[in-house]
């Protein structure tokens, strides 16, 4: 079975809604498997992100695909 990790960090949910559908299209495919994993800041140590079952996760995954609103042309800093 094909993982596919949807990585987004989603201010207002727009984002999160973009992932959701994703996630719908992925389930579309035989074989295939989105999780949606979301940033924190809670997630941030010494302003770095540091979330080692996160990775893991993710390392793990056939595909990955990321997510962010953008503020400026940049993606959010979480």
């Amino acid at each position: 079975m094909a993982q596919v990790a949807i990585v987004v960090h989603s201010n207002r949910g727009h984002t999160r809604t973009v992932a959701e559908h994703i996630a719908i299209g992925v389930a579309s495919v035989d074989g295939a498997h989105a999780e949606i994993m979301e940033l924190s800041g809670d997630q941030m140590d010494g302003g770095r992100w540091r979330d080692p079952e996160m990775m893991d996760r993710i390392r793990n995954s056939d595909a990955i695909v990321f997510g962010s609103p953008t503020y400026m042309g940049g993606e959010t800093a979480v």
